[in-house]
C-alpha cells in the first residue's frame, strides 16, 4: 500500500495547489488591465475536476486489480529437498574429461560469439566516442550532424558521451551553432521527406541540450550570432504554427536555443509563454521553463499557462 499512500499525498498536494492557484486567478482579475479576460474560475476549477475524476477512476481500477492478486503465502511453493533434486539427475549426465576438450577439426567452423558481441557493443561505447570525439575536434559540424543522424538507433549512447566530445572542440558553442543551422536549412531540396526533416531537427535539438550541460565558451560574439538565429526561428515556428496548428519540436528546439545560450531575456516573455503552451506535455518542459527563469512565482501568466496544459508543469516545480 506504499505506492497509494503516496499518491494520496500527491493528490493532496494538487488540491494545495489549486488553493494557491484560485488566490492567484482572483489577483488576477482584479489587475485593471485584465478585467475582460475571457476566462473564469469555474472553467480553471473545471479542469482541475476533469484531471482529478480521472486519476481517481485509474486509482480505483489499481486497487480491484491488486485485490484479485493472490497474497505472498498463497503463492509461497514448499521448497524442494536437495537429496530429491539429486535424485533426479541421471547418472550418465557427467560428463567426462575427454569431452570437455575440443576437438581441432571442429574449432574452425566453430562460431566466436564473444568476438560479435563486442563488435555489436562497440556501436554503443568505444567507437562512437572516438568518431564524435574525432568530429568535435575538427569542427566538421556537417560530419557530427551527419554522425548523429544516421546512428540514431544508438542515441542514448551518443547522448551520454556527446558533452565529453564537445569539450575536445576548439569552441563548442560555436560548433553546435554551425549544426543547428540545418534546422531550417537556407539551401538544398525544396521537399525533404518528413523522416529526414524529423532525424535532422532531433540531432540539432540533442546538440543544444547536451551543450547546455557544459561549460562552453559563449563569447558576445557567439551570443549574438545566436540571438540571430533565434531572431529567425522564431518568425518560422510562428509560421508553422499557423499552418499545422502547433509544432512542439520546432517550439522546443527554439526554446532549447534561448535556454543554451542565455537569450530568454531579449525576447518578449508573453511571446515565451505561448511557445512553453505548445511543448506542455513533454517532459523537458519543467527544466525548459527552470532554464528560462520562469516560475510559479509569476502568478499572473502562471495562471494562464496551467489553464491550457496538464499538471506537469506545476507539479514538477
Amino acid at each position: 500500500m506504499d505506492s497509494f499512500s503516496a499518491i494520496s499525498e500527491a493528490m493532496k498536494a494538487v488540491a494545495k495547489k489549486k488553493e494557491n492557484l484560485h488566490k492567484a486567478f482572483e489577483g488576477l482579475i482584479s489587475h485593471g488591465s485584465l478585467a475582460s479576460l475571457p476566462l473564469q474560475w469555474k472553467d480553471i476549477e473545471a479542469h482541475f475536476h476533469l484531471i482529478e475524476k480521472e486519476i481517481n477512476e485509474k486509482l480505483e481500477k489499481l486497487s480491484e486489480k491488486e485485490k484479485l492478486m493472490p497474497k505472498p503465502e498463497m503463492i509461497q511453493q514448499k521448497p524442494e529437498k536437495p537429496t530429491e533434486n539429486i535424485a533426479k539427475i541421471p547418472a550418465k549426465a557427467e560428463v567426462s574429461p575427454e569431452k570437455m576438450v575440443a576437438k581441432p577439426g571442429k574449432t574452425e567452423n566453430t562460431p566466436v560469439k564473444p568476438e560479435n558481441s563486442s563488435a555489436g557493443n562497440s556501436k554503443l561505447g568505444v567507437k562512437p566516442k572516438r568518431i564524435l570525439k574525432t568530429l568535435c575536434e575538427k569542427m566538421d559540424a556537417k560530419g557530427l550532424l551527419k554522425f548523429i543522424i544516421e546512428h540514431r538507433r544508438e542515441v542514448p549512447a551518443i547522448r551520454y558521451e556527446l558533452p565529453m566530445a564537445l569539450r575536445s572542440a576548439p569552441n563548442s558553442a560555436e560548433l553546435v551553432l554551425d549544426c543547428v543551422l540545418e534546422f531550417y536549412p537556407t539551401k538544398g531540396k525544396q521537399e525533404t521527406p518528413k523522416d529526414e526533416v524529423h532525424g535532422t531537427r532531433r540531432a540539432c535539438i540533442l546538440l543544444l541540450e547536451r551543450l547546455s550541460t557544459i561549460d562552453s565558451n559563449r563569447n558576445p560574439d557567439i551570443k549574438e550570432r545566436a540571438m540571430k538565429i533565434a531572431g529567425e526561428w522564431k518568425k518560422k515556428v510562428y509560421t508553422e504554427t499557423e499552418k499545422e496548428g502547433g509544432t512542439p519540436t520546432a517550439a522546443h528546439a527554439f526554446l532549447q536555443l534561448l535556454a543554451t545560450y542565455g537569450l530568454a531575456s531579449g525576447f518578449d516573455a508573453d511571446d515565451l509563454f505561448e511557445f512553453i503552451s505548445l511543448i506542455g506535455r513533454m517532459t523537458e518542459a519543467p527544466d525548459l521553463c527552470r532554464a528560462l527563469g520562469f516560475t510559479p512565482s509569476m502568478p499572473g501568466k502562471w495562471v494562464l499557462l496551467i489553464v491550457s496544459l496538464p499538471l506537469r508543469l506545476d507539479m514538477n516545480f
